[in-house]
């Protein structure tokens, strides 16, 4: 057998993996004997039930966002998945991923996210998808990371190197729009609007999501290096990054 692909782990995860022949490969593999341990874990937390102390978790989520009570929506799914750190989904699709920080972070394992089409957001965009420039884009994600708040910029940079948000939005113009917060949830989800990029050049495009546990400012990203929107791990530190290159027709 040979190492472990993402979708052979998902599928281990999902409970369709082959234990065995994983097990005694990672007997000569450090790495897959990780994501083995991971992976069981993993299987084990959403098969075991769960006891919360109600009082205990709005605390330790309480302490956790800086005593600022969260939602209810976050309450909810913490309490489902009893704050349980999961071993680590990764990055599927055609896409690139790139973590970025010092030292391991579990955090960045246990959240995808991609830009896709809204007429098929099942559906991972293909490497050089040709993209209408009024098409509208949204994106999909899966965020098991219960431990704290995630935060996220998503853009487009055009073949003149001109930028273009797709979350946060502009909703006034020159009034710099709130973090775009990536919350937590069991399954896939979609996020809640779609955009259609504003006028962007046509040609080679890259579409790039980056995900930080602190949220980042769009002014201040915007005023930075033009190089770093091609390279936010440049701007950024312990961020998730995921790239994806484009074409732009008219």
């Amino acid at each position: 057998m040979s190492c472990v692909t993402d979708t052979s782990w998902m599928n281990f995860v999902s409970g369709e993996g082959d234990d065995a022949a994983w097990a005694e490969h990672a007997h000569g593999c450090e790495a897959c004997a990780a994501r083995l341990r991971s992976a069981r874990a993993i299987r084990l937390a959403a098969t075991a039930p769960v006891k919360i102390n109600e009082a205990q978790l709005l605390a330790r989520v309480e302490a956790r966002l800086g005593r600022r009570r969260p939602p209810l929506g976050l309450l909810a799914v913490a309490a489902g998945l009893g704050l349980a750190v999961f071993g680590g989904f990764q990055m599927l699709g055609t896409g690139t991923v790139q973590a970025r920080g010092e030292g391991e972070s579990d955090w960045r394992a246990h959240v995808t996210v991609e830009v896709r089409r809204l007429e098929a957001p099942n559906v991972s965009l293909a490497n050089d998808e040709v993209l209408e420039a009024q098409v509208p884009l949204t994106l999909w994600y899966r965020n098991v990371e219960t431990t704290a708040p995630l935060f996220m910029l998503a853009y487009l940079v055009d073949a003149s190197g001109e930028l273009h948000w797709l979350a946060p939005t502009y909703v006034a113009e020159g009034v710099e729009p709130p973090p775009a917060m990536l919350r937590a949830a069991r399954g896939e989800q979609l996020w809640t609007s779609s955009v259609v990029v504003d006028g962007p050049a046509p040609g080679p495009a890259t579409l790039f999501v980056v995900v930080s546990r602190a949220p980042a400012s769009v002014v201040q990203f915007e005023a930075g290096a033009k190089a770093n929107r091609l390279h936010p791990e440049r701007a950024f530190s312990d961020v998730l990054v995921w790239s994806h290159a484009v074409v732009i027709s008219h």
